[in-house]
């Protein structure tokens, strides 16, 4: 087993992989080392306040978080966020927006697996760029990162483990 920097096992239950271990935190470094390319957030805060250049930027800025304005319990839309987004339109509630703190040039595939995940990419200036919402840790540490190579089946004991 393995602990997390608070102390706890950090082991996923349905799985039993063991998020946190030596070989799975290399491996998420690696993927990282492979996909994220460039941080861009100055370049993004730059073009933000250009008038001739905010439509660029506009995607990786925010989002709006609709699941926090709803609870919703019966899905029948195609993905929960497009439930959560009906039932504001629909009952005309207020939401907040999540916003991206970072701006980090990614691959054209990775992109499309961080949006799957419901991330914000876009591209600016013919750059493809992920919008993250979380600072001050590596981002080998995000969440997304360990789903994604979850979904990948690369981690230790997975199908195409790169331990």
């Amino acid at each position: 087993m393995s602990e997390d920097i608070m102390g706890n096992i950090e082991k996923q239950p349905e799985s039993g992989i063991i998020r946190y271990s030596p070989k799975n935190v290399e491996i998420l470094r690696q993927l990282v080392d492979r996909d994220v390319i460039w941080c861009v957030s100055t370049l993004v805060y730059e073009l933000c306040h250009s008038d001739d250049f905010f439509e660029e930027v506009r995607d990786v800025l925010n989002r709006p978080d609709y699941e926090s304005a709803v609870e919703v319990s019966d899905e029948v839309d195609d993905t929960y966020e497009e439930a959560c987004e009906a039932a504001v339109i629909e009952l005309n509630l207020d939401y907040d927006y999540v916003e991206a703190y970072e701006h980090w040039i990614v691959s054209k595939c990775f992109a499309e697996k961080l949006a799957a995940h419901g991330e914000m990419v876009g591209d600016v200036l013919g750059l493809t760029v992920w919008g993250r919402c979380a600072t001050g840790q590596p981002i080998s540490m995000n969440g997304v990162i360990f789903e994604i190579a979850k979904d990948m089946e690369i981690l230790e004991g997975m199908k195409y483990s790169w331990g």
